[in-house]
């Protein structure tokens, strides 16, 4: 599947469940939409309301976010076109080259809008906040 050409590559540490802090914060930002999530190994789309999306998909190197499932069917059946622009992301999480403590989380999109640079500034604040929390070790 196609998308724009324009990217923001973020730095995150390599141990936190990136995929859920990813699809948390397309929730936010699509506020009001039903968003769908897509392996890129697959051509089967589940709404982030199913546990599998959380449990399995969320692990995925390599997905596309979608507003909702109109969003999802426009890209398939006319592409990338101005009607749909930024209703589909994608996000690819890869180990940095000489660094096991870190990977590369790319923000695939068509243009560039507040809104975009908006996630992309919650993503590396979640990113940095969540590895600095604790781990929970239970009780004593």
């Amino acid at each position: 599947m196609a998308i724009g050409g324009r990217d923001i590559v973020l730095i995150a540490p390599r141990h936190i469940c990136h995929g859920d802090i990813i699809l948390r914060a397309c929730q936010r930002m699509w506020d009001g939409y039903e968003c769908v999530f897509m392996d890129v190994e697959t051509t089967q789309l589940h709404s982030l309301r199913e546990s599998w999306v959380w449990l399995v998909g969320s692990g995925s190197p390599d997905f596309f976010v979608f507003r909702d499932r109109a969003a999802a069917d426009s890209r398939v059946e006319e592409g990338a076109v101005e009607h749909n622009s930024n209703t589909m992301l994608q996000f690819i999480i890869a180990l940095r080259h000489g660094d096991d403590a870190t990977v590369d989380v790319a923000l695939v999109f068509d243009r560039s809008t507040r809104q975009i640079a908006e996630l992309a500034k919650e993503l590396s604040v979640s990113f940095v906040t969540l590895a600095s929390l604790p781990l929970h070790r239970g009780a004593a």
